[in-house]
């Protein structure tokens, strides 16, 4: 039997790459990179960044879908990984450093008056700003999973009042976390910035709304490095328009690539990346092996995905 790996993002890691990574942890298992996986037949674990319509179909004794990184939305949701098929999702470290790291990128930017500079320097302004002080300014995460809890740590230490919200109640020294959808206009109401980092589950896509929105703060930046459907974008452009929030950054969108006719690519308050926030996994492809060995043992896999909330 063996293992498929196919990586759909351009420009990332080849799934050559990936195969060499796994072969010196799994030295004697068949490991294939898409196209070329026939017999399909063979095939018990689907290794995948992005898991595209009717892959999964082609490989009738797929057992385990095992995702290149942490959102799991297209594996849950495609018809061809039926319901006895398991997925996982993988836990790089390195990758939610990256994504912290990015998070810290743009709330500095704007903490600092960065971007203002940089316009003022075009038009040959000199104009100071004078930056709040650090601990007066809250930042609030949205997702206190993994990466999440990485990322508010990470705010904490660098002295900004940091606040969480999650769907249950959680306990992080030094960060006062919140819960549940009543709680959630009380965190973006407090919020200098918020970051999400959630998933996208039925109770998230479109979570923000016109409604949800209209508890931001005046003046407020959103951060979004979860998922592109938390978004209302027709929303974000009329609440950008009003202010609240004044400026967003967008490292995933509903559509992607984003159409090249959509407002987001020349509107003053949007700032886009192409979905690259976190990119190295290799510390998670030890996790990748072991649960080959997990799924061949009939073992719990490591980071297992509950297929009835979507993550």
């Amino acid at each position: 039997m063996a293992i498929a790996i196919t990586v759909q993002m351009e420009g990332w890691e080849s799934p050559e790459w990936v195969r060499e990574q796994l072969a010196a942890s799994l030295p004697d298992v068949d490991i294939r990179c898409w196209p070329d996986i026939q017999p399909a037949g063979d095939i018990e674990m689907l290794i995948a960044d992005r898991l595209p319509n009717g892959m999964a179909a082609q490989m009738p004794n797929l057992k385990v879908v095992q995702k290149l990184g942490a959102g799991v939305e297209t594996m849950v949701k495609d018809p061809g990984v039926g319901p006895n098929v398991r997925i996982a999702r993988l836990k790089a470290t390195a990758a939610a450093r990256e994504i912290a790291e990015y998070c810290q990128l743009y709330v500095l930017r704007e903490h600092r008056h960065a971007r203002l500079y940089v316009e003022q320097q075009q038009k040959g302004e000199w104009r100071v700003h004078a930056p709040r002080m650090t601990t007066d300014v809250t930042v609030a995460v949205l997702g206190l999973g993994h990466i999440g809890g990485y990322i508010a740590r990470r705010f904490a230490s660098m002295d900004f009042h940091t606040v969480g919200w999650s769907r249950s109640q959680k306990e992080m020294g030094g960060i006062s976390c919140f819960a549940g959808n009543d709680a959630l206009p009380t965190v973006l109401a407090q919020a200098d910035f918020v970051v999400s980092i959630l998933p996208s589950t039925p109770e998230t896509r479109g979570l923000m709304n016109a409604e949800t929105l209209s508890h931001f703060k005046n003046g407020a930046t959103l951060i979004n490095v979860g998922r592109g459907d938390l978004v209302v974008e027709n929303d974000l452009l009329v609440a950008l328009d009003g202010n609240q929030p004044a400026h967003a950054v967008l490292d995933v969108v509903s559509q992607e690539p984003l159409p090249r006719d959509h407002a987001f690519w020349n509107h003053p308050q949007v700032t886009l990346t192409p979905h690259i926030s976190g990119w190295n996994v290799i510390d998670g492809l030890d996790d990748i092996a072991e649960n080959y060995r997990r799924m061949k043992a009939g073992g719990p896999l490591l980071h297992e995905v509950d297929r009835s909330s979507g993550y």
